[in-house]
């Protein structure tokens, strides 16, 4: 099973960008070729509240993509929640804007290309540049998964030292489908478990 990532970006056209296609020409496509299972929350097609599974979403994937090319709501709220759960494992991409706004100005951004193909269309990946813009991101998502477990990406951990980041197997969304994740997990340490006390480590 690969490393998991999470998405946070607007969806559709906004701002004369068209998100789904930064989506799946470039973001995806660069993250799954680094080795990651990636996921957007208009991807989960099962009915339910879409807010647990992005909290679940948020709390337990590897790394999170936050797309800060407009100043989305959703995207920014996303963003703050993963900042107060967890002290690394994040980046942040952008478009079209000189920078990032004051409170994460300090942290590290790849600012990726996008043209239209006519005047007045929607812009998508710059064809000139997308697979550069991959190759990039690719490498940032796998230096940031890399990097020294001690560094503390989150600006809450940082600048709150006393702050201790909670075990996530202690933090559990609670009456929604993410419950499957944790039954499974259960079921997993089971087997380990049972292997470890027969030493039959190819039943795992």
């Amino acid at each position: 099973m690969g490393l998991h990532c999470f998405v946070a970006m607007p969806f559709g056209t906004k701002d004369g960008i068209d998100f789904n296609r930064v989506y799946s020409d470039l973001i995806k496509p660069a993250l799954e070729g680094a080795g990651f299972e990636v996921f957007r929350a208009d991807e989960e097609m099962r009915a339910g509240e879409i807010r647990k599974e992005m909290f679940q979403e948020l709390l337990l994937a590897d790394l999170v993509v936050a797309d800060l090319s407009i100043d989305n709501p959703n995207v920014w709220y996303e963003l703050g929640v993963r900042h107060a759960l967890r002290a690394r494992g994040v980046i942040q991409i952008f478009t079209r804007r000189e920078r990032v706004p004051f409170d994460v100005s300090t942290d590290r951004a790849l600012n990726y290309r996008v043209t239209a193909a006519v005047p007045d269309a929607p812009s998508v990946p710059d064809p000139n540049f997308v697979e550069d813009d991959k190759k990039k991101l690719a490498l940032f998502a796998a230096e940031t998964i890399k990097s020294w477990h001690g560094a503390k990406a989150s600006p809450v951990y940082d600048l709150i030292p006393a702050l201790q980041e909670q075990s996530w197997k202690e933090l559990k969304v609670k009456e929604t489908d993410t419950l499957e994740f944790w039954h499974r997990y259960k079921q997993w340490i089971g087997r380990i478990e049972t292997a470890r006390r027969q030493s039959r480590a190819g039943d795992v």
